[in-house]
């Protein structure tokens, strides 16, 4: 058991704490400092993330910061940081770099910032966006919204009914167990629906689209898609370009929206 003021220096890592709850807040040389919930601005730090007063800064390096299990509200700023957000609420700004984030139990709110950050959202009902660079993104339990924004992203839904937008490249998204509802938006996608009774959309350019098992709903949007419903009875629907429709398994039904060469197998 921690004393109220007792100090833990671990020799591996250079860390110190303070009673175990609060997180690291900014490097201090080779050491990184545990401080009180509401530590100190650097200069020319922002004073809010997404609209609310930040509790927790990074220094602009590369710093390892931990939030308690209260709802948090943590600056990384630039540099490649690792951030957890522990228990609680918590708000979380990735800034510049190639950030680790861990999200831990809560329904939290992650903003990866530019860099190929990988994000895992934890227990709770999460709202993470990618931003721009190659983001990896995983929702892990709760029904999370996903958003890779720009870069090519693989975003994991995991469990939950998930709410998953790629961006404008070319993603690769899994919604994994649940009922999704998947949106590739720009960019050749990879779409895959997991189980459970999905909606899914490839939106522009040139998609691969998997419902996987369950009765899914199938949009291929704009470009030359491939559509397969696997498992289930699905609904594809096809659009502009020379579609691929490929039923599966169950009593399919395919839709061509314009009269234009499309190939329908098991539909």
């Amino acid at each position: 058991m921690l004393k109220q003021k007792q100090l833990i220096k671990d020799s591996m890592t250079s860390l110190l704490t303070l009673n175990g709850l609060i997180g690291i807040v900014m490097l201090v040389g080779s050491q990184s400092l545990f401080a009180s919930q509401s530590s100190h601005r650097p200069a020319g730090a922002p004073s809010y993330c997404n609209g609310q007063r930040i509790t927790i800064w990074g220094s602009g390096r590369s710093d390892d910061l931990v939030g308690t299990q209260y709802g948090d509200v943590i600056w990384a700023g630039a540099g490649d940081d690792t951030i957890r957000g522990r228990g609680g609420n918590d708000i979380i700004c990735g800034g510049a770099g190639n950030d680790l984030i861990y999200g831990g139990n809560g329904s939290d709110l992650i903003l990866g910032g530019s860099g190929n950050d990988v994000i895992y959202g934890g227990r709770g009902n999460d709202y993470i966006v990618g931003n721009p660079g190659a983001d990896r993104i995983y929702g892990n339990q709760g029904n999370d919204y996903l958003h890779g924004s720009e870069g090519s992203d693989t975003i994991l839904g995991n469990e939950g009914a998930d709410l998953i937008q790629g961006g404008s490249q070319s993603d690769y998204i899994d919604g994994g167990l649940g009922s999704d509802r998947i949106y590739g938006d720009g960019g050749n996608d990879t779409i895959k629906g997991g189980r459970g009774n999905d909606y899914l959309h490839g939106g522009n350019d040139n998609d691969h689209i998997s419902g996987n098992s369950g009765s899914d709903r199938i949009y291929g949007g704009y470009g030359d898609d491939i559509m397969e419903g696997n498992s289930g009875r699905d609904w594809l629907f096809g659009s502009e370009g020379n579609d691929t429709f490929k039923g599966g398994s169950g009593s399919d039904v395919c839709f061509d929206k314009i009269n234009r060469q499309k190939t329908k197998i098991g539909c």
